[in-house]
């Protein structure tokens, strides 16, 4: 009785954290692909290149690339989760695609993001009972939360930044409303 309560406040839990990463990750790539369509409506877009590093190439495409890629590491949850509970084989396939997804989904916000690794961090730790196994996959996934680090990587890759789309509309947004004054 108190073990099923238990993993009814991990599923909670979990399925909380997905959640906050749904938003997240929709929240961000949607946020890039409205900051563009101001920027192109409101014809400032030279001025905006001469002030970034790198530009988000297809930002539309990339909206719904990762509601798929959501939608996959969904999936991969509800196997995991209620179809085979107890099948190792099975956690240990899907905590592998979850890796994949959350770094497919990290690659495509290019490095802007890298929250999502958390998830299967958090899945690793629940699911994987063999101290071998478990230990392999925490070492993997606290190494790639370190490598997907966005200003790690801005170093040597030129990457598209969200503050600069966030500091550009914050401008775009203070001119046209100081034109109405």
């Amino acid at each position: 009785m108190e073990d099923n309560k238990f993993n009814g406040r991990i599923r909670i839990l979990q399925n909380a954290i997905l959640v906050i990463n749904i938003i997240s990750v929709m929240g961000i790539s949607t946020f890039i692909y409205a900051t563009i369509e101001k920027i192109r409506r409101a014809y400032d877009a030279r001025e905006f290149l001469n002030e970034i590093q790198a530009i988000v190439w297809y930002p539309y495409a990339k909206i719904w690339l990762c509601a798929l890629l959501l939608g996959f590491l969904t999936l991969s949850m509800v196997i995991r989760d209620r179809l085979f509970p107890n099948n190792s084989k099975v956690i240990l396939t899907s905590l592998v695609a979850d890796f994949i997804a959350c770094f497919a989904i990290i690659i495509e916000l290019n490095f802007n993001y890298n929250g999502i690794l958390l998830l299967v961090f958090s899945n690793v730790i629940l699911y994987v009972k063999n101290g071998k196994s478990r230990y392999i996959l925490a070492a993997v996934a606290i190494g790639s939360f370190i490598l997907a680090d966005y200003e790690l990587l801005s170093i040597s890759y030129r990457l598209y930044s969200i503050q600069d789309y966030i500091a550009f509309l914050q401008r775009l947004e203070t001119a046209v409303f100081s034109q109405c004054l």
